[in-house]
């Protein structure tokens, strides 16, 4: 999936979430033998690619609601992504929270923020806990990284 928005933060009650940190025109990919979700993306001159392994991922849902261009994919996390960096030879190295403030060590779960055009992989046959939901749904920004 490409331009997609990435959403670190929390869950705040069953149709909102919070956001600490957001990264726009992010590339998704989901990987059904591993089960695994990879997010590639430049910031700040750096090639980044967080990756979210089947185990760290406690449900997924699937927010579709009525009246908007977007869908919303809310992915609850049982541990943090591990990050990886591109160093200058092009190969991948761990790499800790990059955000000012930690933001994604300080989140307990992510958000995609889908076009409506874009097709979505189909989680509901490698996730027994994924749910989808056409109510409202709304996203706060609460981050002075994301005021400025």
């Amino acid at each position: 999936m490409y331009n997609i928005a990435l959403h670190f933060g929390y869950q705040t009650s069953r149709e909102s979430f919070s956001v600490l940190w957001k990264q726009e025109n992010v590339f998704v990919e989901f990987d059904s033998k591993k089960r695994n979700l990879y997010f590639d993306f430049p910031y700040l001159s750096e090639k980044y690619k967080p990756e979210i392994s089947y185990e760290n991922i406690w449900q997924i849902q699937h927010h579709q609601p009525r009246g908007q261009a977007k869908n919303f994919l809310l992915i609850p996390l049982l541990g943090a992504p591990r990050i990886y960096v591109e160093d200058h030879t092009r190969h991948w190295v761990r790499e800790v929270d990059f955000t000012s403030s930690c933001c994604i060590g300080q989140s307990s779960a992510l958000c995609l923020e889908v076009p409506q055009k874009e097709q979505l992989p189909k989680f509901h046959g490698d996730f027994v806990s994924y749910k989808k939901n056409e109510g409202p749904f709304a996203q706060e920004d609460n981050h002075a990284e994301l005021k400025s």
